[in-house]
């Protein structure tokens, strides 16, 4: 019983296990594509492009926000 555990397994048998597990790896980030992972956002409000107007878009600065909140925010900053 503990000899088939020791012994390697072929060259199909684990090639087989490697396809299987790529597949359901696909499949799963391709669920994931439809989850939403940052969040929800700010109802729209025109003050928010108030700030928009007033300050021009910085050509230098990189946006570094991750949830869609703080895009929102960065993107009234001038961060484009």
């Amino acid at each position: 019983m503990f000899r088939s555990i020791f012994r390697s397994n072929g060259p199909r048998r684990t090639g087989r296990r490697l396809f299987v597990a790529a597949a359901v790896g696909c499949l799963g980030l391709l669920g994931c594509a439809n989850l939403d992972f940052r969040g929800e956002r700010f109802q729209y409000d025109p003050a928010f492009e108030l700030g928009s107007r007033l300050r021009p878009p910085d050509k230098q600065a990189t946006p570094v926000a991750v949830t869609n909140k703080s895009m929102q925010i960065e993107r009234n900053l001038g961060v484009r």
